[in-house]
């Protein structure tokens, strides 16, 4: 089993060590679990009564980071940090130690009620901490500020400044690096309208996030789920109501609404009630559970396989990982979507990543690329690339199947905090194998003509990590927006969506677009 370290994140009263509280109580009682709570806020009690001491935050902070690396280290099944965490640069030293000692993160983000809510709670009776207003005002504000930041897929804007703690000043400052978004494996959002009945399930939502399945568990159900799954997926938001899956089923309103409350959300913790306007609807909280049981035979393994990876890459490898399992049913002598050719190279090259070696790659079609650091092998756009910074400092991908030799630099090894930056601009900014590292991104307005432009609305599933709606027109057609580094790095998209997509802006992209079409009509011209 995975061992799982919590981050708390909302500002004072939002819930957040209540639910801590229940969790410990339920996993010991349920699944008999060790669960250990750290919280900065447990040393500022003397003989049982809160006294906050702003001068000695600096140094408690400490005391609960050394307290949630001791429980790390004597692997305690779950281990939660109890604080605020508003801004990333607070979550991110548990966020390390926890993944140092091999345990999955998951960032629980409490969303605030009203601010006036929040300042009433400190006068109640039952309430210890007394935060003054203007503090407690300051919080809810860079909540908001920082709300986006939740999304690993976002990019910083300005205001998002990273910070650091000076040790000599004994404050915190202001720097002019932008901040990164939170690091996390799994994120759950809890709004104050399904708090109650997300924390019924949450306790089984840890646990499944801690369990190593295997495929003998799964049970086969019908093909209602197939389509209902797909409908889940497809939403950035994992809300659906029963009017959304009307013509799909072929089944009236109420027949999809007792199908799933009484099947689906008897048979799996993890889908919830909530509203979409007045419409009763359901949010999927976790997706694999369910996805697995929707297997039914080699057809439809490759299909939902398919549609995993294309709509949720963190799911993907879930369930790849599940099918390398001894016990499996399922055997697949090569990689579902790509033959690794030379196992040689490949595996020269992971044992290269994993020794944080310097190596000499030797392309067919380049000249060699010498004294590289290769640091990810990334399955990206149905390929496999090695991810490599080279001596210029510039993180670039070459195609794996394209390398015919690897030599030994004269260098020996480098250190992990040389490439640190490479390793979270792939796991936080890549979109595709054109994203380039060293090129500031560029923003694409794009319109989705009526005839696609469902595809594009805000509540679908992105194409891109930087995909954002921006509105829907009167004739039906939708104005988005996408980040880029390149041109190649969106105009295929745009491509196979033609004549449909049509960009607004900027003109370059434009001019860029219809040379490259006028090109591909002139060839096929010539070829009459």
């Amino acid at each position: 089993m995975y061992k799982i370290a919590i981050i708390n994140r909302g500002i004072p009263a939002s819930g957040k060590s209540t639910f801590a509280k229940e969790i410990k109580q339920k996993l010991s009682q349920k699944y008999g679990l060790e669960t250990i709570i750290c919280s900065t806020d447990d040393f500022f009690y003397k003989n049982g009564k809160y006294i906050f001491d702003r001068d000695k935050l600096r140094e408690y902070h400490l005391k609960n980071q050394e307290r949630f690396q001791k429980a790390l280290d004597k692997k305690v099944d779950v281990v939660i940090c109890d604080n605020t965490n508003i801004e990333p640069w607070e979550a991110e030293p548990y966020y390390y130690m926890a993944k140092v000692n091999n345990y999955k993160v998951i960032l629980i983000d409490f969303e605030p009620r009203e601010l006036k809510s929040h300042i009433k709670a400190q006068s109640n009776s039952g309430y210890e901490h007394n935060i003054p207003q203007d503090i407690l005002e300051n919080m809810w504000k860079r909540y908001i500020d920082f709300k986006e930041l939740t999304d690993k897929y976002s990019y910083p804007k300005e205001i998002h400044k990273k910070k650091i703690f000076n040790e000599l000043l004994n404050k915190t400052e202001q720097t002019d690096e932008l901040s990164e978004p939170f690091f996390y494996d799994k994120l759950i959002k809890i709004s104050v309208k399904e708090q109650k009945e997300i924390f019924k399930i949450i306790p089984d939502l840890v646990y499944q996030n801690m369990r190593d399945f295997s495929l003998d568990e799964i049970s086969l159900i019908d093909e209602e789920l197939k389509a209902i799954m797909e409908e889940f997926m497809l939403r950035a938001d994992k809300t659906l109501t029963a009017y959304d899956l009307k013509d799909k089923l072929g089944k009236s309103v109420k027949q999809i609404e007792r199908y799933i409350e009484d099947k689906l959300m008897v048979e799996f913790g993890n889908i919830i009630p909530t509203k979409k306007g007045r419409k009763k609807a359901y949010k999927l909280i976790d997706t694999y559970d369910v996805f697995i049981e929707a297997f039914k035979n080699r057809d439809d393994l490759d299909y939902l396989l398919e549609l995993a990876r294309e709509t949720s890459p963190e799911l993907f490898k879930k369930l790849e990982h599940r099918f390398s399992n001894e016990d499996s049913i399922f055997l697949f002598k090569n990689h579902i979507f790509e033959n690794i050719e030379n196992k040689g190279i490949f595996n020269n090259l992971k044992d290269a990543i994993k020794n944080r070696e310097y190596k000499n790659l030797v392309f067919k079609y380049e000249e060699e690329v010498k004294d590289v650091k290769c640091i990810k092998l990334v399955f990206i756009d149905n390929n496999w690339y090695i991810a490599y910074v080279d001596d210029k400092n510039i993180l670039k991908l070459g195609r794996v199947h394209f390398i015919k030799n690897i030599k030994p630099s004269y260098k020996n090894t480098f250190q992990e905090s040389t490439v640190l930056e490479h390793k979270r601009f792939l796991k936080d900014k890549l979109q595709n194998s054109m994203t380039l590292y060293d090129k500031d991104f560029q923003t694409a307005t794009i319109k989705a003509m009526p005839t696609i432009a469902k595809y594009f609305e805000a509540d679908m599933k992105r194409f891109f990590p930087t995909q954002y709606f921006i509105k829907k027109e009167d004739d039906g057609s939708v104005i988005f927006q996408v980040k880029y580094t390149q041109p190649m790095e969106i105009l295929p998209f745009i491509q196979r969506w033609l004549p449909d997509l049509v960009i607004q802006e900027p003109q370059s992209l434009k001019d860029e677009y219809l040379k490259k079409l006028n090109t591909a009509i002139k060839n096929n011209s010539l070829s009459n």
